[in-house]
């Protein structure tokens, strides 16, 4: 390997990633033979895409010049699909990444890529099977074993999820962000003390981390202890009180612990406030992968403004998450469970409802909506009504996708709206096209033998 590429590669370990794109940039591609260039390509790309923000245009434009003289290389072609995830070409990044395992079934890289970018597609079966064959490929391979542990988790398996994200840690003890998730896992568990005692272990590695503060919070919440809970808001909010200019930025999340803390001593009216004014910063600022922020600040919010007898700021607040593109199945769930209308039975349906706005993108002509109503007519009514909020125009109904009905033994149920996906028109089933079919259907070249089996693992005692 090239000395000047071999450098570039430790500085790169180290963090140093200005520098070491600079040096990786400063050599000329053409005087390198073919092993070098590719490691070079290589190196570059990681390096773009460790920047803050990441530059994925500069990442592509390099693997593209190593795949030039190996067009083959399972790795290059590995890295291009990653360069497309991060420049938001899904569909690009899965073409790529199902060819590089077609070019190489036991390059671990590969198949961890391929579960980040189904991880990104929601499709979190799949995902937890890929990062499964990377850990069995490569058992050392940390980085698939907490992602994995994060998909586990949002799976609701989450004995499973504190099983990897232990083993990880014990390999990264500084890996704070991991730390955090760790704490997460076990306050859902229940064990509040050892929640504690992982954000500590994570603000050890990272003492400025504002969201192990925050998670700290929840968990002296859950564990109802009223005087740590106050002690930490409070460690959080001058932690978070940086000043940025003239006036003090302080982070969003102190009104959310604040709104928690006012909830947990019955201050109904105060935590509506606080927790309301969160929500509404979350739509702006908050994050978007893989729990929407807005989606996790719903839960508490919505069931304390039907406690305060505010139902009408609570549509409000609905409707802005709606408009600003957050409408993802927990943030409509815990709406629908304080305001949906009770109904002793009914029917869950997916509907299709067609938009004609002059100019309008295909994400708005067509969009498919789950609902649950007591009829049919009332499932469109809902539809209709979100998507007037959405923005639609010259409404019209289209297809009915799904519908299966709720008995008495099986409610009740509360009407209101479950997801809301965009279709593009040219994907619209005809009215008299059947349902698709339900349940697992493996995606054309897939075989067990492609990517291990259930959770299973070979490879020693690394089983997790």
């Amino acid at each position: 390997m090239h000395p000047e590429i071999a450098r570039a590669r430790r500085v790169l370990d180290e963090g140093r990633v200005a520098e070491a794109r600079a040096a990786l940039e400063a050599l000329d591609a053409k005087t390198l033979p073919r092993e070098d260039v590719v490691e070079r390509a290589l190196a570059l790309a990681r390096a773009c895409l460790s920047l803050a923000p990441k530059d994925a245009g500069a990442a592509l434009a390099a693997i593209e010049a190593g795949l030039s003289v190996a067009s083959a290389d399972a790795r290059l072609v590995a890295a291009k699909a990653t360069a497309l995830l991060e420049g938001g070409r899904l569909d690009d990044a899965e073409k790529a990444i199902a060819r590089a395992v077609a070019l190489a079934p036991d390059l671990a890289e590969a198949h961890f890529a391929r579960g980040v970018i189904r991880e990104r597609q929601g499709s979190l079966e799949k995902a937890h099977r890929s990062y499964t064959r990377t850990i069995t490929l490569d058992p050392a391979h940390s980085h698939a074993r907490a992602r994995r542990a994060a998909v586990a988790r949002r799976l609701g398996r989450l004995e499973e999820a504190r099983a990897d994200l232990e083993l990880h840690l014990a390999r990264a003890p500084r890996d704070a962000k991991e730390w955090i998730a760790l704490g997460v896992v076990r306050s859902e568990l229940g064990a509040h003390e050892d929640a504690l005692a992982a954000m500590k272990r994570a603000l050890e590695a990272a003492p400025g981390d504002l969201q192990a503060r925050f998670q700290s919070v929840v968990a002296a919440g859950r564990k109802h202890d009223l005087p740590l809970m106050a002690r930490l808001v409070d460690e959080l909010a001058r932690a978070a009180a940086l000043p940025t200019g003239a006036e003090p930025h302080v982070d969003r999340r102190v009104d959310w612990a604040r709104g928690l803390l006012s909830l947990e001593r019955g201050s109904l009216v105060e935590a509506t406030d606080l927790l309301g004014r969160a929500f509404r910063r979350s739509l702006v600022e908050g994050e978007t992968l893989p729990e929407p922020e807005a989606a996790l600040l719903a839960a508490s919010l919505f069931p304390t403004l039907r406690k305060a007898g505010k139902s009408a700021e609570a549509r409000a607040l609905f409707e802005e998450a709606l408009r600003k593109g957050s409408h993802g199945q927990a943030l409509l769930a815990a709406y629908v469970r304080s305001f949906g209308r009770p109904a002793a039975r009914g029917l869950r349906a997916r509907l299709v409802v067609r938009s004609r706005g002059q100019g309008d993108p295909p994400e708005r002509l067509s969009r498919s909506f789950d609902v649950e109503a007591e009829t049919l007519d009332e499932a469109w009514d809902i539809c209709f009504e979100a998507e007037r909020v959405l923005g639609g125009h010259g409404l019209e109904r289209g297809a009915v996708l799904d519908d299966a009905k709720i008995t008495k033994e099986d409610g009740p149920i509360k009407a209101g709206l479950i997801a809301v996906f965009p279709r593009a028109p040219e994907e619209e089933p005809s009215e008299s096209e059947a349902a698709e079919p339900q349940g697992f259907e493996p995606e054309k070249g897939w075989s067990p033998d492609d990517e291990g089996q259930g959770g299973e693992e070979s490879g020693g005692d690394e089983g997790g």
